[in-house]
């Protein structure tokens, strides 16, 4: 496993990090990944970033760090915070070694919020609470990150999530220069584009999926696959698969230290867990795939 840290801050960030994700267009799959064990078999692997910003109920994230006999200090946990509530945990008073790291992430904030005292202060508090190195932004859509992303950094944020992957990557380029400037990291959230990249998508039966589902039209997957068609180049040679150059080009983006996925089964922990090893994009893929969005974009 590849690990990164942020610049001057402690504690290191494993490149693949496990995403329990929930919310508006991602599955509820902290029971699943419970019960077949896929978080002991990714800190197994060595990932030691979990991702619980969205998740309903971040202590169950805590809850499975701390019970793994990996030692839960060697996590890393980010989990989303109100910052107008009271003092979020005592984590920072529990015995050193018995809790993870824990990193309180505002969700979804506005420019506004960033701009706000008192919103700042919450998340000041915060960090003394859980005894963070730091507090960071997180927000489902790419074009709100781009909008206040240079606003959460200016205000102290010192980790930024937002979506990043192969099909949409202006937002982490442009806060690339700002984030690196002032010493924060960034982590890539849909680095898979809702499953389009692995073909996870497809997978779940319409019961999985929830009553309200329908099955896809055929323009609805001609417009999703579309630009899926295009990407073989990266795969030529078989030196990669999709998946694995989806998570080598968001890790290769400036200042980024760890990409979260929702990770369903422990083949795909095997294929992306030595990420080390997976050929970089050449200069002349990297052209290929900037042509690529010009044309899509």
């Amino acid at each position: 496993m590849e690990y990164r840290s942020i610049p001057g801050r402690p504690g290191t960030f494993s490149a693949l990090g496990l995403s329990f994700a929930t919310g508006a267009g991602r599955r509820e799959v902290s029971g699943a990944l419970s019960s077949a064990g896929l978080f002991q078999r990714a800190s197994e692997a060595g990932v030691t970033f979990f991702d619980a910003i969205w998740h309903s109920a971040p202590a169950e994230v805590v809850r499975l760090a701390r019970a793994s006999p990996m030692g839960a200090s060697r996590f890393v946990i980010a989990v989303g915070v109100d910052p107008g509530a009271p003092d979020p945990g005592s984590s920072a008073a529990a015995p050193p070694g018995e809790w993870p790291t824990i990193l309180p992430i505002a969700r979804d904030p506005s420019r506004s919020d960033l701009q706000s005292p008192e919103f700042v202060r919450g998340m000041e508090r915060s960090v003394v609470a859980f005894g963070a190195p730091v507090w960071g932004a997180a927000w489902r859509s790419a074009a709100d990150a781009q909008l206040c992303g240079a606003a959460a950094i200016a205000s102290g944020a010192r980790l930024l999530a937002l979506p990043a992957s192969l099909l949409s990557f202006d937002a982490a380029v442009e806060l690339g220069g700002p984030a690196s400037d002032a010493g924060a990291g960034m982590v890539g959230l849909d680095p898979m584009a809702a499953g389009a990249l692995d073909g996870s998508f497809l997978t779940g039966s319409p019961l999985e999926r929830g009553p309200s589902s329908r099955p896809s039209t055929l323009g609805e997957l001609t417009e999703r696959l579309g630009p899926i068609t295009q990407l073989g180049f990266l795969t030529e040679g078989r030196r990669r698969t999709l998946a694995q150059a989806a998570v080598r080009f968001v890790l290769d983006l400036p200042t980024f230290v760890s990409v979260s996925l929702e990770i369903r089964s422990p083949s795909t922990i095997v294929e992306l867990a030595q990420i080390e090893r997976v050929p970089r994009l050449s200069a002349g893929e990297l052209e290929r795939l900037s042509r690529l969005g010009a044309r899509t974009g």
